[in-house]
């Protein structure tokens, strides 16, 4: 590769670093700032990812249907940094907290496995909160409802974050009346980014109007004003602070009417039947009690102890998961399948939802668990959808076949992996398959996407897979001998690069000497032909044997030099010392070696290089300086050798010097190891051959780029 093109690479290669590095840089800022998302996008486009709860949407408003404590929806970037997140919100009656999380962090199943910056109504002192999470909630001091909280009613919600403070702007629709609240956190503290969530416990809430975009200092101060400053810093945790809070700033300003009691309790006692003999009273129905808790809200599925059975009931919009119902009314047969017809039903208790039962399908297919909640692995054959839009995932394990059914997509929340031979585990209401398009044993109701998780993926040799794996070797393969082959015609490259070499040697040594041999031979034939025999005579034959020595010598210094075993009789500069006094002796030409630093084992290449560059400058001299003495010098610095040629002879112009063929050659045999060769020299005041050659030429070229590229990175 030529100089000119080299430098052309560096340049090309320094301005792709430049350009790939301001792209990323601009990638991040543009990532960090939070983008402006409609009302519509949150609903329809957005991607979103639950963490417990049961989620649903029904036109623009998100429910979640469960009774399970710390429901998380969350959607967005983790990069997000400065924004406003504005939400309408109710809660129902039997709600505990309902709120949005902003800057949130680590989300995970369970209650109160996040952090973040959160905002929320509270039912048990309604009040308006916020306060920072980090597995765990800590208040800020409440701010008291004027009027009280109003179950049934829309508020909506304005939080701002910026920096480290975080302010919310809380308005009943239905009223003027504005609250607000701020706080400040710890810088050493400070969530700096983070995704925006719903936030729900225990009946959790509806939400509606979503939008977020970006926020500045001035959205922060706006409302920070109007709170008239942050909040107290700790949530009171003493029953006595408690005690001052509550008389201080909601026993007087708070006129709120009593908490609704959601729970109805029997006022006379009834004889209770299991779910597990209504289930065998399909053909004759009677009137019977059931107690049971809600494990599907849609389809209406309850359970007790014994099994669990789909209900219809008139109002089914009423109840949530993990509600605690009694039921009245009769079992029926409903497509094959067993079901309870409520004509009565009384809300108990708010119960967290019920864990699934960790069950084989071996076991599910005994119908021992019809119409319960299960936990079943499988490994997926297909999927396909059905006409209602649902997803049926048809899977098996080593002894059974049983399918699953997923509801629609809901609000953009991504559904697992359905790759061939994915290992899935699967939470839903077990039925008996009686669709003839869904073969297997059972059919599991998937209740939403998030109930399907990967637990494990395919193995390495499903059928893409070695397809890819086989494609890889084919490459790998074309690639090496690719490589091969462009390794041998590098090799003949060099082989005849060498040989060219040794022709442009070979005419400059041996053949000028046969030259001017063949040259005085000629004449000493005339001579005797002619009879001339003279002392002239003799002085030619005198000539022609110098000529013959000098060409022999030549021949045998360049022999030693490409003999294998030279190297082994010493370093570059022994072997120069040898081969240039064999050739300068007989000139009386005086010859010293001078040796600085250490002495390093060269590269074969360099080696060979600096030799040939050696007896190159030796030669050169010999043949124009008329020099008295040379002086070859070797110097071992840390990171690259020094060899210099030096004279007293004559010396030369430098025009003259860079047209020579030999000075030419030398400089291409330096470039070749990654060295740099210069010539001093002045008319009469002798010639300097210097040449540089590192150690590690392209580590060398490595460092200089990063060097000179964090240099101009640095202004």
């Amino acid at each position: 590769m030529s100089g000119k093109l080299r430098k052309v690479v560096v340049w090309l290669a320094t301005a792709t670093m430049l350009f790939a590095l301001a792209g990323w840089m601009l990638h991040h800022w543009h990532a960090a700032r939070a983008p402006v998302i409609s009302v519509e996008q949150f609903v329809r486009k957005q991607a979103w990812k639950a963490y417990g709860g049961v989620w649903t949407h029904d036109g623009d408003i998100i429910t979640d249907r469960s009774d399970e404590r710390g429901a998380k929806l969350a959607t967005g970037s983790g990069v997000w940094r400065d924004y406003q997140f504005t939400a309408d919100l109710r809660l129902r009656e039997s709600s505990d907290f309902a709120g949005l999380l902003v800057r949130g962090n680590h989300l995970r199943m369970g209650a109160e496995a996040y952090s973040g910056y959160y905002a929320g109504l509270r039912r048990d002192i309604q009040a308006l909160v916020i306060g920072r999470a980090w597995d765990g909630r800590l208040d800020r001091t409440p701010v008291p409802l004027p009027g009280g909280l109003v179950f049934g009613a829309w508020y909506r919600m304005h939080v701002v974050v910026a920096g480290c403070a975080v302010a919310v702007e809380l308005q009943p629709l239905s009223r003027e009346q504005k609250v607000y609240a701020a706080m400040q956190d710890d810088a050493s503290h400070c969530v700096a980014a983070g995704e925006v969530s719903l936030l729900a416990s225990n009946h959790g809430g509806d939400w509606r109007n979503l939008h977020l975009e970006p926020a500045t200092a001035e959205d922060l101060d706006r409302l920070v004003k109007a709170a008239g400053g942050f909040l107290a810093p700790l949530y009171p945790l003493r029953e006595q602070a408690w005690a001052r809070m509550w008389d201080k700033d909601f026993s007087r300003k708070t006129s709120a009417p009593p908490l609704p009691n959601s729970r109805q309790y029997l006022s006379r006692p009834v004889a209770l039947t299991e779910i597990n003999t209504v289930r065998s009273q399909v053909l004759s129905p009677q009137q019977v009690h059931i107690r049971g808790v809600v494990t599907s809200s849609s389809p209406i599925y309850v359970q007790d102890s014994t099994a669990g059975i789909r209900v219809e009931l008139t109002e089914p919009d009423a109840v949530n998961s993990g509600d605690e119902l009694e039921l009245e009314g009769e079992a029926a047969l409903d497509n094959g399948e067993g079901i309870f017809r409520a004509t009565g039903k009384r809300l108990l208790w708010d119960l967290e939802p019920l864990l699934p039962l960790a069950v084989s399908p071996t076991q599910v297919s005994a119908g021992l668990f019809e119409g319960s909640l299960v936990e079943v692995t499988g490994i997926v054959r297909s999927h396909q959808k059905d006409e209602q839009g649902r997803t049926v995932v048809r899977l098996r394990d080593p002894t059974q076949s049983f399918s699953a059914l997923l509801p629609p997509a809901n609000l953009g929340v991504a559904p697992p992996s359905l790759a061939t031979y994915t290992t899935v585990r699967i939470r839903g209401i077990c039925t008996a398959s009686r669709d003839p398009q869904r073969d297997g044993a059972f059919v599991v109701l998937v209740r939403q996407s998030s109930d399907m998780v990967e637990a494990a993926p395919p193995p390495w040799w499903s059928g893409w897979r070695l397809v890819v794996l086989a494609t890889g070797v084919a490459l790998l393969l074309v690639t090496s001998i690719a490589l091969y082959l462009r390794a041998e015609q590098a090799k003949m490259q060099a082989v005849m690069e060498e040989r060219v070499r040794l022709a442009h040697h070979i005419h400059d040594t041996l053949a000028q000497n046969f030259a001017g041999l063949s040259y005085v031979m000629q004449n000493v034939r005339k001579r005797i032909a002619n009879g001339q025999i003279s002392q002239t005579l003799l002085q030619d034959i005198t000539t022609a044997c110098e000529l013959v020595a000098n060409a022999h010598r030549e021949a045998s210094v360049s022999i030693a030099g490409l003999h294998p075993g030279a190297r082994e009789q010493g370093d570059v500069l022994t072997m120069l010392e040898h081969a240039s006094r064999l050739l300068l002796k007989e000139h009386g030409v005086r010859l010293a070696v001078e040796r600085t630093g250490t002495s390093r084992c060269l590269r074969p290449m360099v080696a060979d290089a600096m030799f040939r560059i050696g007896m190159e400058a030796v030669s050169n001299i010999l043949r124009h300086s008329q020099a008295k003495q040379v002086v070859i010098r070797l110097r071992h610095e840390r990171r690259h050798t020094q060899l210099s040629i030096e004279d007293d002879g004559v010396g030369m112009t430098a025009a003259s010097g860079e047209k020579g063929f030999g000075i030419r050659g030398m400089k291409r045999r330096s470039a070749e190891v990654g060295g740099k060769l210069h010539v001093r020299t002045t008319q009469a005041a002798g010639c300097c051959v210097h040449v540089t050659v590192p150690y590690r030429p392209y580590i060398q070229r490595f460092r200089h780029i990063c060097t000179w590229f964090f240099a101009i990175f640095a202004t």
